[in-house]
């Protein structure tokens, strides 16, 4: 199957292709653009993409679910929000260049799943805890998924979640605005590190571990521990009891 996955409308844009399983092109909006953490598609990024890839998607696979977001915003009044944005239809289509991307069946996969599978299918593992802090997804802020691939084929179960308006990815965000840091940049441990300011990603750290092990939610096993507050996506690797983190590069 020929998959074009796509990441729009709220900040840093991209899109992958995806050959039976084989990632054979990915880009960001932003370095086409020139405008940082673009949130919009553009045509450059989609022409770039067909014409590396030697082949036409069957299908979209879109990281979220719409509905189930504005649903969210209409309970925490964010009206401007739950009338703004356009469909992932009208999306595509605005930048599909007479093509019939626009045309091709699209298919929504929940928020945190999207970021779970992002750091899982990447990873070296077979099976993993996989750990999402968000400020927020549709509904949830925080996840604990089960991963596991059987025939080859990635599973999930989620088996915790935390809902808005709890949510230690506001609360982060909180904090980095309140001592200069910006949460819609990248901010690594290092470039933390180097601009003499908290590393409120040690907060994360410990805020997960404890949080797995307490919960006791699965056996012993790998844990990915994935931060996606704004632009700030950093991966640990850890082996559950132990705790004993590192960054994945």
């Amino acid at each position: 199957m020929n998959i074009l996955g796509i990441s729009a409308g709220f900040h840093d844009a991209g899109i992958a292709l995806i050959n039976d399983g084989e990632i054979v092109f990915a880009g960001h909006a932003e370095r086409y653009s020139k405008h940082k953490h673009d949130s919009k598609l553009n045509e450059q990024i989609i022409a770039d993409a067909l014409v590396n890839s030697n082949f036409y998607p069957d299908t979209i696979a879109y990281y979220e679910r719409p509905w189930v977001k504005k649903s969210r915003q209409l309970y925490a009044g964010q009206y401007k929000d739950f009338f703004k944005g356009l469909s992932v239809r009208q999306m595509v289509k605005d930048v599909s260049m007479g093509t019939d991307l626009h045309k091709l069946p699209i298919k929504t996969y929940n928020h945190h799943q999207s970021h779970a599978a992002a750091g899982f299918q990447t990873s070296p593992f077979g099976s993993a805890c996989v750990v999402v802090i968000d400020a927020i997804g549709e509904w949830d802020t925080v996840s604990i998924w089960h991963a596991w691939y059987e025939r080859g084929e990635a599973k999930y179960r989620r088996v915790w979640r935390q809902s808005y308006p709890h949510s230690i990815g506001l609360l982060y965000s909180a904090f980095t605005k309140a001592v200069a840091l910006s949460t819609a940049s990248s901010v690594t441990p290092k470039a933390a590190a180097t601009r003499k300011r908290p590393n409120l990603s040690l907060f994360a750290i410990g805020f997960c571990v404890n949080l797995v092990i307490s919960l006791k939610v699965i056996k012993p096993t790998n844990l990915l521990l994935l931060s996606t507050t704004g632009n700030f996506s950093i991966l640990f690797s850890c082996r559950i009891p132990s705790a004993s983190c590192k960054v994945v590069p």
